[in-house]
């Protein structure tokens, strides 16, 4: 196999056997700085663009970033290496939102990495957990002819 896997093996109940097939990622090291490259990439290329739709239009500008891989990548982790990313930026965008698309086309969901000067963090809801939006794919309505 291209990666590797382990095998655990436990009994969940008498006379019960199973094990697990879990996915590793390797150097938990190489795996941030390979999110921090993703990431500062990102923000190379579509800051500037959605600077000048501000700049030239007045347009709120808004960035998505998707996240297929429900194993290694969640909100916590995105905002904290996101967010130091673009703190120095004078062109990062209005708002950024983390969308996981892991589930497939049946439900996404949304989450606000940032929002003008607000965080994640600072966007919390009352019981301290993080605000997300639920985004059903077959509802959306394309935009574009692509």
């Amino acid at each position: 196999m291209p990666f590797s896997v382990s095998l655990s093996r436990f009994q969940s109940e008498p006379n019960s056997e199973r094990f697990i097939i879990r996915h590793l990622t390797g150097n938990p090291e190489e795996a941030q700085q390979a999110r921090t490259d993703r990431l500062r990439e990102a923000c190379e290329k579509k800051c500037p663009k959605l600077a000048a739709w501000k700049r030239d239009k007045g347009a709120r500008t808004v960035l998505a970033l998707e996240d297929n891989d429900m194993w290694t990548t969640n909100q916590g982790i995105v905002a904290e290496t996101y967010l130091p990313l673009t703190q120095a930026r004078d062109d990062r965008p209005d708002e950024t939102y983390l969308v996981s698309t892991h589930l497939g086309d049946k439900l996404w969901f949304a989450w606000p990495i940032l929002v003008d000067d607000r965080s994640i963090y600072d966007l919390e809801g009352p019981d301290g957990q993080s605000v997300c939006w639920e985004i059903y794919p077959a509802e959306l309505e394309a935009l574009t002819q692509r």
